[in-house]
C-alpha cells in the first residue's frame, strides 16, 4: 500500500478538471461548436471633412480648454488692490491665477499670518463679489522679501 494521499486514476475516474465545466478534450468537434464568434460590428462612416490649418486647430482646443480667458496680471492686481485696505495693499500683490486659485505675494511671515488666520475668508467673498468672471476658489499666500523693492532698485 502507498503511502500517497491522490487517488489512483483508474478509466473509470480518468477526467481533466474542466470537463466538469463542459469544457472536453483540445480538439474535440463539440467544443468547437460550443465557441460562438462575436458578430463583426460596422466601423463608423469615416467623417468626410477638409483638413483644417493648425492653427485654426490650436485655437479651437485653446477656446476648449478655457485657457483663453484673460486675466492679465494688471487686471488682476487692480481687483486685489480694491479688495484689500490700503495697508495691506501697499505690502502685498497678486502674483496671478492658477487653476482658479489666486496667488498673492505678502512682504513678511506676520502679514501672511494676519491675512491667512482673520482675513481669508473676507477677502476671498469679496474677489467673488467683485470680479466674479475670475472664478477664483481660494487664495494662496506666499512670502515674497522683494515686493516692497523691486529688482534693479535699492534702499539707499
Amino acid at each position: 500500500m502507498s503511502s500517497c494521499r491522490w487517488p489512483r486514476i483508474t478509466k473509470e475516474n480518468r477526467s481533466t478538471p474542466f470537463e466538469s465545466q463542459g469544457i472536453h478534450a483540445i480538439g474535440s468537434m463539440k467544443r468547437k461548436k460550443e465557441i460562438k464568434k462575436k458578430p463583426r460590428t460596422a466601423k463608423p462612416p469615416s467623417l468626410k471633412s477638409e483638413p483644417t490649418h493648425f492653427s485654426h486647430a490650436l485655437s479651437q482646443l485653446i477656446l476648449m480648454k478655457g485657457l483663453a480667458r484673460s486675466r492679465s496680471e494688471s487686471q488682476v492686481q487692480d481687483v486685489w488692490m480694491k479688495v484689500c485696505d490700503p495697508e495691506c495693499a501697499s505690502q502685498s500683490r497678486a502674483m496671478g491665477i492658477r487653476n482658479n486659485v489666486l496667488h498673492v505675494g505678502v512682504s513678511n511671515a506676520a502679514l501672511l499670518s494676519e491675512l491667512v488666520a482673520f482675513h481669508r475668508e473676507h477677502l476671498l467673498d469679496e474677489l467673488r463679489r467683485q470680479a466674479p468672471q475670475l472664478k477664483i476658489k481660494d487664495i494662496k499666500f506666499k512670502v515674497k522679501g522683494d515686493l516692497l523693492h523691486p529688482k534693479g532698485t535699492s534702499e539707499t
